[in-house]
């Protein structure tokens, strides 16, 4: 399968394991880190979160009167600095809907939901839109919503990178899923309340590098580009090949990128 389309594969894995919130339980549960504290936060992930800002968004785009009136409440917003000091947002801007058959359109569309927030409070105000009021997240599910959001940018991100290269070869795709693999380990430990998310992004991941790995020109085209260099380390290392290097070190052979990867680390213990 092509990059985008197996990062897109495991975005949807992660979205659509967010409302098994007993898959959650179980797991804080085994951790010993389940308090009653998060008992909110579960709740709200039960009612799937992306789902409810899915309907509102299709809710909202429906007329032109209320695509207009939005533009009013983001002017609106902007004048009484609701965006935040100094913060002003193009009126122009709509909400975005998501679509299977476009890349990182979850995260634009959550993105874009929380940006305009502060002027979709103003539209479900206005007496016409009342029953939008119905659809639109509270302040702690735009909470959750947050950090659904910061989780999806670590696939969009990458994404994006890779996409600037126009036609991504093996050669890039295969060091990035591994950088892709580590930080879903960092995010692992960020965000502690969509830790089954992230265990569903890293299976679906995990079957895609496994049948990388059975192909040996994997390595041979890794090999060949410049801007990686190939790195010994010992068997139990956390990013193998299947074949090693040398009988007699134990050693196997892992690629990774020569720069970035620290910085992606990084930003995501932040």
């Amino acid at each position: 399968r092509c990059f985008p389309h197996v990062i897109n594969l495991c975005v949807k894995a992660a979205l659509d394991e967010l409302p098994q919130v007993e898959n959650l339980i179980s797991l804080l549960r085994e951790a010993g880190t389940l308090s009653d504290a998060d008992l909110p936060y579960i709740e709200i992930l039960r009612d799937d979160p992306v789902k409810c800002t899915r309907e509102f968004v299709g809710n909202a785009r429906k007329s032109i009167l209320r695509r207009e009136d939005l533009q009013d409440a983001i002017t609106e917003a902007n004048m009484k600095s609701l965006f935040g000091e100094g913060v002003e947002v193009n009126p122009e801007s709509a909400l975005l809907r998501d679509m299977d058959v476009r890349w990182s359109s979850s995260f634009l569309m959550v993105d874009r939901f929380l940006e305009l927030a502060p002027a979709l409070d103003i539209l479900v105000s206005c007496e016409r839109h009342a029953e939008l009021s119905t659809s639109l997240l509270a302040k702690q599910g735009r909470d959750v919503l947050a950090d659904i959001r910061e989780y999806l940018y670590i696939p969009f991100t990458l994404q994006e990178t890779l996409a600037a290269e126009l036609t991504p070869t093996v050669s890039l795709v295969f060091p990035s899923y591994w950088e892709f693999s580590d930080l879903l380990g960092l995010a692992q430990k960020k965000f502690r309340l969509l830790s089954h998310a992230v265990n569903a992004t890293s299976k679906k991941l995990d079957h895609y590098l496994s049948l990388m790995r059975r192909n040996k020109v994997c390595a041979i085209a890794t090999s060949k580009n410049l801007s990686y260099f190939i790195v010994c380390c010992y068997a139990d290392s956390v990013h193998q090949f299947s074949t090693p290097l040398s009988s007699s070190s134990g050693c196997r052979c892992i690629v990774q990128k020569a720069s970035s990867r620290q910085q992606n680390a990084d930003c995501v213990k932040q």
